[in-house]
């Protein structure tokens, strides 16, 4: 199974605007954002990746300037790939500790527009979000941003966290071969098996709560799991349809973060046990 990442959608955050509640809003490029708020920090695609539940439709009642170029549903998605396939250039860091390696090609890369610490909390998740700009295919234009969430720690943010947790994890696997070497040196327990094999059951079962607790820690992997993508996209849709059946009864124009799709990425989260989603 491949790990599923990155809610695609557009967020509400402006700058210098009055807005009533029922007001759309699209921000289309980095000027629209509240200025100082926000980070560049490069990003790096990953390739055979595969989009799943995205309307070309949809996307081109927001982009009709790409309408020209994405005359199919194959051509459609073939450019999600290309321009939404990416994570942030912290996230290789956390291999075989949060996440499985990760085929990066690392000759394309782009940029996140990342919110920073001034605007959110290090460790509540603004680390795994961030923006990515709509380009033209010809005129190279900024035609809009996408809010990608799960792409992973980028270098604004995650360089701290990802520190953290590589320098438990190497605390708690150095603290776990020192007690395997010392159960094998022990005397008393060579000459008991039985109480050498509960012995090195009892610290592997020590090292194995510490790792799990790393593998789960909240809002820490960067990644967006397979249950909270589809939890999320679930959630977004039916709000929605609520209220669009609300709208029309009462002539409001209340809208949710409208969110695109699913992007599945040939790589996997570690999770407690040493499982893989």
């Amino acid at each position: 199974m491949r790990r599923y990442t990155g809610f695609i959608f557009f967020v509400v955050l402006t700058a210098g605007t009055l807005l009533r509640a029922d007001d759309p809003v699209r921000p289309r490029t980095e000027e629209d954002l509240i200025a100082g708020t926000y980070a560049r920090d490069p990003i790096v695609h990953v390739p055979d990746s595969v989009p799943i539940g995205f309307s070309r439709e949809q996307f081109l009642r927001d982009f009709p300037e790409l309408a020209p170029f994405l005359t199919t549903q194959a051509d459609f998605e073939a450019f999600v790939v290309k321009n939404l396939s990416f994570v942030g250039t912290q996230q290789k860091r956390l291999t075989h500790i949060r996440n499985t390696p990760i085929p990066m090609d690392e000759t394309v890369t782009s940029e996140a527009i990342t919110r920073n610490q001034s605007a959110g909390n290090l460790e509540r998740g603004d680390t795994r979000a961030g923006f990515i700009e709509i380009r033209h295919p010809t005129t190279n234009k900024v035609i809009g941003l996408i809010g990608v969430k799960g792409i992973g720690f980028k270098d604004s943010l995650g360089a701290e966290l990802v520190d953290k947790q590589r320098q438990r994890a190497k605390a708690a696997g150095n603290a776990y071969r020192e007690e395997l070497k010392r159960i094998a040196a022990d005397p008393e327990l060579n000459a008991n098996p039985k109480k050498a094999a509960e012995e090195r059951a009892r610290v592997t079962a020590e090292f194995e709560k510490v790792r799990d607790a790393v593998y789960t820690a909240d809002h820490s992997s960067g990644l967006t799991t397979l249950g909270e993508a589809f939890h999320e996209l679930a959630k977004q849709r039916t709000l929605q349809a609520r209220f669009e059946a609300y709208n029309a009864r009462h002539g409001t124009n209340f809208q949710t973060n409208e969110v695109y799709g699913v992007i599945a990425l040939p790589f996997y989260v570690l999770t407690a046990g040493g499982k893989k989603e």
